[in-house]
């Protein structure tokens, strides 16, 4: 699982109308993320399953053998016409949109990914249950009962309900929240080959947390955990599609109502999260650096620094998501200062900075696992002590790292964990 980066996916009308469409046109089969976009004049396009499509009016003349259009378009004509995916005739963003979108399917468990070793798509496929739901309409129970269930599966949606219960009011704005739904940065100073020194920028730009907090405040809209302050749905799910496909309404809407009784309801019961950010997606994605000032004689020096530190990133993130799942399955707490110092080793596959490393891993890294999925309370006796408030499956974290799992476990072994 990786973390949603735009916010059209947030609108599940325009999401389970590209199942749909996926469902129609390759079934059970591998398709590549370009042949799921838009096709020009094809059939079975999301845009003729979707509940936010308008109809051409008879003058528009620049489309031809399309009957309908995309609202969140900025016009008509527009040649990339499906706001979620684009066409295969127009695509300015390369790919980015539909390869989202496919990311919001696995998300909800509607779909599986396999990626290069680059970690881009290489082709998906869907699941048994993105089959079965694509045969319903939107509106159906069937389909209604999944998203309700299969949302709050994913990591990322736990740790945005986590931020809204630690709010002491029912309403909160959208900025407040958008701020921690990314992954940290952690000020680890390291050197390159080339000898410049520069902070490791690990974590997520303002912009892609706002674009994060646009598509999982959508979907939490449709589940009743919060609605836009200004206006009464009698039925969530219904009332939430009627809001969003109204082209006027953001999905990222300023002034957040939240309805705490319900969220204090589901961490009461401990929940068991079946899709937390996966392993390869704990660090931003080695590229994402554009700016010119960041570029010393040519050199791009952060993306050089992504692709050299970031799998001691990813470690010591595994190692924390590891030992949060142990943690959890016992009812105990967790000593992030213990695991800070027994991992602080020569040769340590968790270290980019010994000086830095354990006050990094308290202050700062122990952040990720609420934006992972997997969100605590810090304890009384001290901010180093953890309390887990949901369940992460440990089979499922030993699978996605093997090798480093014998590390991780002689660390937390030496007596990690404390009563609450």
């Amino acid at each position: 699982m990786n973390l949603i980066n735009r916010d059209p996916p947030g609108r599940l009308s325009c999401i389970h109308a590209f199942l749909k469409s996926l469902c129609y046109r390759f079934g059970d089969g591998k398709f590549k993320g370009t042949d799921a976009k838009h096709i020009e004049g094809g059939q079975n396009n999301p845009i003729e399953f979707c509940t936010c499509s308008k109809e051409y009016s008879p003058s528009t003349t620049l489309v031809k053998d399309e009957k309908k259009y995309c609202p969140f378009l900025r016009a008509e004509s527009s040649r990339s016409y499906c706001y979620l995916i684009n066409s295969n005739i127009r695509d300015t963003q390369k790919s980015k949109a539909v390869g989202e979108a496919i990311q919001a399917l696995e998300a909800l468990g509607l779909c599986s990914r396999t990626l290069t070793n680059a970690k881009r798509l290489k082709y998906a496929n869907l699941t048994s249950n993105g089959v079965v739901i694509a045969k319903y309409n939107l509106f159906s129970s069937e389909s209604i009962k999944y998203y309700q269930k299969e949302v709050v599966n994913y990591g990322p949606i736990i740790g945005f309900l986590h931020y809204l219960d630690l709010y002491d009011y029912e309403e909160i704005r959208h900025s407040e929240i958008s701020r921690n739904m990314g992954r940290p940065n952690n000020q680890d100073l390291v050197t390159l080959n080339s000898r410049h020194t520069l902070v490791l920028n690990d974590g997520d730009t303002p912009d892609a947390r706002t674009r994060t907090t646009g598509a999982l405040q959508a979907w939490l809209t449709y589940l009743g955990y919060i609605h836009p302050a200004d206006e009464l749905f009698s039925n969530s799910f219904l009332d939430a599609d009627k809001y969003f496909s109204d082209y006027k309404h953001k999905l990222g809407y300023n002034s957040i109502h939240i309805n705490k009784d319900k969220i204090k309801a589901f961490f009461k019961t401990k929940p068991l999260v079946k899709r937390p950010l996966s392993y390869d997606f704990y660090v931003k994605g080695v590229g994402t650096a554009r700016e010119a000032s960041q570029k010393v004689n040519g050199l791009q020096l952060e993306n050089l620094a992504l692709s050299r530190f970031s799998h001691i990133v990813r470690n010591r993130r595994h190692l924390l998501m590891y030992a949060y799942s142990i943690a959890s399955t016992k009812n105990k707490c967790l000593d992030i200062s213990k695991i800070a110092k027994y991992s602080n080793y020569a040769n340590s596959p968790f270290v980019i900075d010994e000086n830095t490393h354990e006050r990094n891993l308290i202050d700062t890294e122990v952040n990720f696992l609420t934006i992972a999925g997997a969100p605590f309370l810090r304890s009384d006796k001290g901010p180093e002590i953890i309390l887990p408030r949901v369940k992460v499956d440990v089979e499922h974290l030993k699978k996605s790292a093997p090798l480093i799992i014998p590390m991780i476990e002689d660390v937390i072994n030496r007596g990690c964990f404390c009563e609450s």
